[in-house]
């Protein structure tokens, strides 16, 4: 067998022809914390973690050499952050525990850390495969303590087989220890197995009872409901014809809404024609705030989309806007001009083509005026009560 010296100069060949190598490099540490040379050891482990930071094996081996050396502080920095990057991994949680034996004084970072910690709950076959590693690493030792001893036998003064056969009798015992921490973590899995299958079967005699007991009150819940079924039948009935009377209701008062927009149109018949009459307009109208028509100059009109879509967006505009004075759009050679002269009424005027907006407003306010003496004159004076 080659001995723990002989591999170490074998690694470093390794690593003198590729630096960065991470399996030379574990071996390389490997190697010399069994042989005793601890610093050796971590920085080889720290420049794996250098290269990859996410090295859990590299992390577990530092925090192994930083407990061994009881330097505590270091010891739970790498334990606890392999912890945080795996919550289950059970060589970091033995070695933690190794470590909190100790009773050190806790920096208040640490203690954070240590109570922010998720439930070491690992899955019963990770905990059997890490098992088996480790019962063929104690395998291989017990071999090379065997192989050791027996060179030994051979060359009684070899002080460095000696000391290989006290290093490797060392990681037997600590293997063992891990183990022993490992079987135990597999019987508390096992019987936390046991009681989630009891607590299962438990659940599902619950359900059992549960559904029996839903089946008893989903009958009795039909019965209420067949009972109940004349009353919801009877208040529907009384609902439709509520809705019937309120439908009545509402036609009668459109009905009269529109007799009101008849009688107001006809109150601007002339002041219309002779706004109309204007060479500059093409036609004019008068509506309400919902948009409907309640008068115009020319009564069989054609309007396009377009200018169906102007109006809306203008009166709309008006609307929200009430600090708005007019609206005004271009309209195929002309304009498009919207005001509201008095409560929820708009006054709409298509200039004719060529029209220019200055002319055009002078023709406006002129008739306007126009229009809202007819209307103060008028039974509808109050539609002026807040213009």
């Amino acid at each position: 067998m080659i001995s723990l010296d002989n591999q170490i100069d074998n690694y470093e060949a390794m690593l003198m022809q590729n630096p960065d190598d991470l399996v030379s490099l574990m071996l390389y540490g490997e190697a010399n914390f069994r042989r005793g040379k601890k610093l050796a050891a971590i920085s080889a482990y720290q420049k794996i973690i250098k290269i990859e930071s996410n090295n859990i094996k590299a992390r577990n081996a530092l925090g192994r050499i930083y407990l061994s050396q009881k330097m505590i502080d270091e010891a739970y920095n790498e334990l606890l952050t392999v912890l945080d990057m795996e919550s289950n991994n059970i060589e970091a949680r033995f070695l933690l525990t190794q470590t909190q034996k100790l009773f050190s004084p806790l920096s208040e970072e640490i203690s954070l850390r240590l109570n922010n910690l998720s439930t070491f709950s690992p899955a019963l076959k990770e905990i059997r495969y890490f098992l088996n590693q480790l019962l063929n690493e104690k395998e291989e030792a017990e071999k090379q303590i065997t192989e050791y001893q027996t060179n030994l036998n051979n060359n009684p003064d070899d002080v460095f087989l000696e000391f290989d056969i006290q290093m490797c009798l060392k990681r037997k015992s600590d293997i063992e220890e891990i183990i022993s921490f490992v079987k135990q973590t597999e019987e508390q899995e096992l019987e936390k197995i046991r009681q989630e299958e009891e607590e299962r079967l438990r659940k599902e005699e619950e359900e059992r009872l549960r559904q029996e007991e839903e089946e008893r009150l989903r009958k009795e819940e039909e019965e209420r409901l067949r009972k109940e079924e004349e009353e919801r039948l009877r208040k529907e009935e009384e609902e439709r014809l509520r809705k019937e009377e309120e439908r009545l209701r509402k036609e009668e008062e459109k009905r009269l809404n529109e007799d009101t927009l008849q009688k107001l149109g006809e109150l601007f018949v002339p002041n219309l024609q002779d706004f109309a009459s204007n060479k500059m307009v093409a036609e004019v109208l008068l509506v309400n705030i919902d948009g409907l028509i309640v008068k115009r100059s020319t009564p069989h009109s054609f309007e396009s989309d377009k200018f169906g879509y102007l109006v809306s967006d203008g009166v709309s505009m008006v609307k929200t806007w009430k600090s708005m004075e007019f609206w005004v759009s271009e309209y195929l050679q002309g304009l498009i001009f919207i005001k509201m002269i008095a409560k929820d009424l708009l006054l709409i005027v298509n200039g004719g083509s060529g029209s220019n907006f200055g002319a055009l407003k002078i023709v406006i306010d002129r008739n306007e005026k126009e229009l809202i003496k007819t209307l103060r004159e008028s039974e509808f004076s109050y539609l002026l009560a807040d213009n």
